[in-house]
C-alpha cells in the first residue's frame, strides 16, 4: 500500500487538530512533522498533542485505537491514514529505560518540556498557523543544531537509546550542541533495551 499524498496527509492532521479545538481541547502538530516543515521537507506523518483524554478523543473520532490509553496515547484513523494522538503530559521515573513509571496529565508547556530534543518540543497549531516554543527548538533547528530540552542534567537523556536520536539528528544533516553534546560525552549511553527513537 502506497503513502498517501503529501496534501491529503496534511490536510487530515489539520482536520484533527481543527475538531479538536472546535471541541474546546487545545491541540498542535508536534515532533518530526514540524521539523521536517521546518527544514522544508514534507513530513511522512503527522503527530498530535492535546488537551483531550482518552475517552475524549474516541467519543470525537468514530475510528481509534488504544495504542496506550494509560500514558494517553492514541491513533486516530482518518483518511486511510494513522495519526497519533497524545494527551499533553509530564512524565518521571523511565525505571526500565523504555516506559514511564508514572504519569500525570498536564498543559502544553510542561509536555514540551519533558521531551527528549528541542526540536521535538515545537508545538505548531495548524488551525491559527501559529508555532509555539517554549524550548528553543526553532531557533536550534533554524542553526541546524539538536539540543536537549528542558529536563535538568542527564534526565533529558532518560531512554538509553537518545544515542540513536542523535544519529538520527546527524542523518538529517542536523548537529548536536549545549547540553545535547555535553550528556554524551559524560556518559556511555547504553542502548540495550532502548525504544525507538523519532
Amino acid at each position: 500500500m502506497s503513502a498517501p499524498p503529501a496534501r491529503i496527509l496534511r490536510r487530515a492532521a489539520r482536520d484533527i487538530a481543527r475538531r479538536l479545538q472546535e471541541a474546546g481541547y487545545p491541540a498542535f502538530w508536534v515532533g518530526g512533522c514540524v521539523r521536517d516543515a521546518l527544514l522544508g521537507r514534507p513530513p511522512g506523518d503527522y503527530d498530535l498533542a492535546t488537551a483531550a483524554r482518552p475517552e475524549q478523543i474516541e467519543r470525537l473520532f468514530p475510528r481509534t485505537l488504544a495504542v496506550g490509553r494509560k500514558f494517553g496515547v492514541m491513533v486516530v484513523l482518518e483518511a486511510g491514514c494513522q495519526f497519533q494522538v497524545a494527551t499533553f503530559r509530564a512524565e518521571a521515573d523511565y525505571q526500565d529505560g523504555r516506559r514511564p513509571g508514572r504519569v500525570a496529565f498536564g498543559d502544553a508547556r510542561a509536555d514540551a518540556l519533558r521531551r527528549d530534543f528541542t526540536v521535538n518540543g515545537l508545538f505548531y497549531d495548524p488551525v491559527r498557523r501559529r508555532l509555539h516554543d517554549w524550548v528553543g527548538g526553532a531557533a536550534d533547528d533554524v542553526a541546524s543544531a539538536f539540543g536537549a530540552s528542558g529536563l535538568p542534567g542527564l534526565e533529558a537523556y532518560r531512554l538509553p537509546g537518545c544515542g540513536l536520536g542523535n544519529c538520527q539528528g546527524r542523518r538529517l544533516g542536523l548537529g548536536c550542541r549545549g547540553r545535547a553534546l555535553k550528556a554524551l560525552r559524560a556518559r556511555k549511553l547504553n542502548t540495550k533495551g532502548s525504544a525507538p527513537h523519532d
